[in-house]
């Protein structure tokens, strides 16, 4: 195959340099190197060199096992705790949520919902802080305790 590309030790020192993955310098590289190669080359040099992110592993199956088993009872924090304490891998927090939704898995219920999603639903703040069960309208009736609290407030 013939290299049609041919940089020089302080080129390919200008790219360790600054090289980061950003546009903004990757246009400082372009500039310095006087736009004498194409970015696609200064990208797969930056590769090469090392310098470049490289892509995360793809998940084994005791990977996608423990998230199988641990997501429907535990959050993504426990799960990433998890998964870098006992299989010594460290994921993030989209790659885990991206695992589950590819793997299909569904909250405890299995019927979409959660905890806490039904909580915020149902047990909204009411505009004086307190918490309760409101209409949907979010608009709150007073009843007889609140009235024997307002009365007990002013007095009467």
């Amino acid at each position: 195959m013939n290299k049609k590309y041919f940089p020089t030790d302080s080129e390919l020192q200008i790219i360790r340099d600054l090289y980061d993955g950003t546009t903004l310098r990757l246009n400082k590289i372009m500039r310095a190197l006087g736009s004498k190669y194409p970015r696609w080359y200064v990208r797969r040099q930056a590769i090469v060199l090392g310098v470049a992110r490289a892509k995360e592993p793809d998940w084994t199956a005791a990977e996608e096992a423990y998230v199988e088993d641990h997501y429907p009872r535990f959050g993504l924090q426990h799960i990433q705790r998890g998964l870098k304490s006992t299989l010594a891998v460290q994921r993030s927090f989209n790659a885990i949520q991206v695992k589950i939704k590819r793997l299909g898995l569904h909250s405890a219920s299995g019927e979409g919902f959660t905890l806490g999603g039904l909580c915020g639903f149902f047990w909204r703040s009411a505009p004086g802080g307190s918490r309760g069960l409101h209409p949907p309208g979010g608009r709150r009736r007073q009843g007889t305790d609140d009235v024997q609290m307002s009365r007990l407030r002013s007095g009467v």
